[in-house]
């Protein structure tokens, strides 16, 4: 789940100390992808255990379904 374009809690504000704000459209974003840990493949390396178990933050690329309500469904073959 992500967001995009929220500036406030309820919505937007059209300004603040009298500045206007330029619109942002407010987008809630659904995404569905795969989720890979590399900690869990079986080697026996004492380094791919190191390395795997460090590494584990890094995002692979993998393909991505992605819903909102603006752009509808959208497929990703590779996506971050």
């Amino acid at each position: 789940h992500s967001i995009s374009g929220f500036l406030g809690g309820d919505k937007n504000p059209e300004s603040l100390n009298n500045m206007e704000f330029i619109y942002f459209d407010r987008i809630h974003q659904w995404k569905f992808s795969l989720d890979v840990d590399l900690s869990k493949l079986p080697f026996n390396s004492a380094f791919w255990k190191v390395f795997s178990s460090t590494f584990r933050w890094i995002k692979i690329p993998a393909p991505v379904l992605m819903f909102d309500r603006k752009r509808g469904l959208e497929f990703y073959p590779i996506r971050w």
